[in-house]
């Protein structure tokens, strides 16, 4: 009796067991068969965002979040909605991945907003960036193109403005890893981002935007200019400076349009505050 039931005893935690470990495979096996956030935001990729149906925007918004940590609510009270997807190099020639995210004009008065995250090939994240893409303007169009002004990759907003009906482009490049805007056109024509309310802002001290406006690099230059003729008050400093003055109308010869556009507005001002003799 003893042998029996000992050996009953041997084949429940023998069945026991054996049932844990098919749980235990079965669980494992279903969990590296689902796809992680990464996964299902690359099936995404180059997609329409826009055109997907109900529950493929579900789908992807689920992704979003996943791998963002972001909810669609910003602190403006607006819905982020995804909008491009896909692979840019930066001006270093380096592949990333980036996600454009909208926040419409939804009110007048009201801003359009745009959020940027960016990516290593492998999903890490490496950067996230919140910023106005203006005052009454509704974004139109976003597009991830070569730009051959300065002969890189970047992302092109463009829109109207509410009142007016003016024509808006946006041009932005990813440097390192940070969204930076590096022209901008209304109705075809170079404009100025006045008081910087367009684009992510870039912490610099007065040198490190000299040190910009006089680099090799089209982009680094092109960035300085748009501080410099956005009336900041530090860009007085700057621009009274005598080798900047200098620089500045070596840009003013510039053979690349975008330069020379960006730079004449400012020598402009330099002259009209020039004391007359």
């Amino acid at each position: 009796m003893r042998i029996t039931l000992r050996l009953a005893g041997f084949v429940l935690a023998g069945l026991a067991t054996f049932f844990v470990g098919v749980f235990l495979t079965r669980a494992l096996v279903q969990r590296h068969r689902e796809p992680s956030a990464w996964q299902v935001l690359l099936s995404f990729e180059n997609q329409d965002l826009e055109g997907l149906d109900a529950k493929s925007s579900e789908v992807l918004q689920k992704a979003v979040t996943a791998v963002t940590g972001h909810a669609s609510k910003n602190q403006h009270h607006n819905n982020f909605l995804p909008r491009i997807f896909r692979t840019i190099s930066n001006t270093s020639g380096e592949k990333r991945y980036i996600l454009v995210e909208e926040a419409p004009l939804m009110m007048i008065p009201g801003n359009s907003w745009l959020r940027v995250h960016v990516f290593d090939t492998a999903g890490r994240l490496l950067n996230e960036q919140e910023f106005n893409a203006g005052y009454r303007i509704s974004l139109s169009s976003l597009q991830i193109r070569r730009i051959e002004a300065i002969n890189s990759e970047g992302l092109i907003a463009q829109g109207l403005s509410v009142f007016g009906g003016h024509f808006l482009s946006q041009y932005y490049v990813l440097s390192g890893n940070q969204i930076a805007l590096v022209y901008l056109e209304t109705d075809g024509l170079f404009d100025r981002n006045q008081h910087m309310t367009i684009g992510p802002q870039i912490q610099r001290s007065v040198d490190e935007w000299e040190q910009a406006l006089h680099s090799e690099h089209d982009t680094e230059v092109l960035t300085a200019l748009l501080w410099l003729g956005s009336e900041e008050e530090e860009g007085s400093i700057l621009s009274s400076r005598e080798q900047v003055r200098k620089r500045l109308f070596e840009l003013s010869q510039s053979k690349n349009f975008w330069i020379k556009a960006a730079t004449q507005p400012i020598i402009s001002k330099m002259m009209l505050a020039e004391p007359s003799h």
